[in-house]
């Protein structure tokens, strides 16, 4: 059993190892920390913000508490500088309340916890090299029951925070129904989906797909998410018109624009979809595009409701980490746009009251 212990933690250490992407993330933030820190005059926040985020996501979904008490307490030995898991994400927030503006202490801090990850990954890699030979092969390659090669995390946050379990066991059947649509695109219709985990507080679900359904996933998502910018400018005039008193219902029209927009962005990216994915019996390729018409629209809903998502595809997949990238883009974008018209009504009411006085 502790043999067992061991080499679940250090098939854990040693695809952290093999992948980087961790280290990546702790050298990207630090790297914004620093040009940040060199160039005051330019404003990094909103960068920041998104590499910050993104790393702490990747800590608390690669957690390592996820293989048992057990393992984690074996993980603890290695660990001893709490730069993997929750511990490391909660220091990264407590850094960034204590010295929120300090770039040039946050950059050396995680600075600091970078080379302690980068030593203990490059041990890990020399310590494996000779574990392989001393150790019995079907032990070393009998998988993490718990890892996921690929797959996604659903955040559901904003107003889509998950309340009650009704409301989580009408998120998960939604959520159950888009990859359905995806996996009889891609041609995976035997694959399991499983939700592998539901974080307290965080609201967060992961699912594993097959790498073709997760591509074809993330490259629908982007399509569709496209639409949103051209929508949130229909929103603002629909916000600007709201005040007047018109003849004609300027409003109606715009929500009857806004239907269309997202009516031929759906037709379309389900069209590139089928072309590029689609490769099973032609009569049943209409119910396969409805299907991922209607889940394309529920995505963008989710989307514009606070959801987001965060893929994780096979490593060293250079399309999928390109479409990955694109979405973690997109949704920062996304994000700012709707706090700059959360920000927009106020100061326009602050200016009016301004000058009446």
């Amino acid at each position: 059993m502790e043999v067992q212990l061991f080499i679940q933690v250090m098939n854990f250490l040693r695809q952290e190892s093999e992948r980087q992407l961790l280290l990546k993330k702790y050298a990207e933030l630090e790297g914004l920390l620093r040009d940040a820190s060199a160039n005051p005059e330019s404003n990094f926040s909103d960068e920041i913000f998104g590499s910050k985020e993104r790393l702490k996501s990747y800590l608390l979904h690669n957690n390592p508490s996820k293989m048992g008490e057990d393992a984690f307490c074996v993980f603890k030995k290695f660990d001893t500088n709490d730069v993997f898991g929750e511990p490391a994400a909660n220091f990264i927030d407590f850094l960034f309340k204590a010295k929120p503006n300090d770039y040039l202490s946050l950059s050396n801090a995680i600075g600091v916890k970078s080379k302690m990850l980068s030593k203990q990954l490059s041990a890990v890699s020399q310590f494996y090299e000779v574990f392989e030979q001393v150790i019995i092969a079907d032990l070393i390659d009998n998988p993490e029951p718990n890892s996921m090669h690929s797959g996604l995390y659903l955040f559901f946050e904003g107003d889509l925070t998950v309340k009650s379990i009704s409301e989580l066991e009408r998120y998960t059947r939604i959520w159950n129904g888009i990859i359905q649509s995806f996996t009889e695109l891609s041609g995976c219709e035997n694959q399991e989906l499983e939700f592998t985990s539901l974080q307290d507080k965080s609201n967060v679900l992961g699912v594993t797909m097959e790498e073709s359904t997760l591509d074809a996933f993330m490259r629908g998502s982007l399509g569709i998410l496209s639409a949103l910018y051209i929508i949130e400018k229909i929103r603002k005039i629909q916000l600007d018109l709201s005040p007047l008193i018109l003849s004609n219902d300027y409003f109606q029209m715009l929500e009857d624009e806004i239907e269309g927009i997202i009516d031929n962005t759906a037709t379309a990216v389900v069209e590139e979809l089928i072309d590029a994915y689609y490769k099973a019996d032609p009569a049943d390729v209409e119910t396969v595009s409805e299907n991922l018409n209607r889940s394309l629209k529920q995505i963008l809903n989710f989307a514009e409701k606070g959801g987001r998502f965060e893929c994780m595809p096979i490593a060293g997949s250079l399309e999928g980490e390109a479409l990955n990238k694109g979405l973690a883009d997109s949704f920062l974008n996304i994000r700012q746009n709707q706090r700059s018209s959360v920000r927009e009504p106020k100061q326009k009411l602050a200016a009016e009251t301004e000058l009446s006085h």
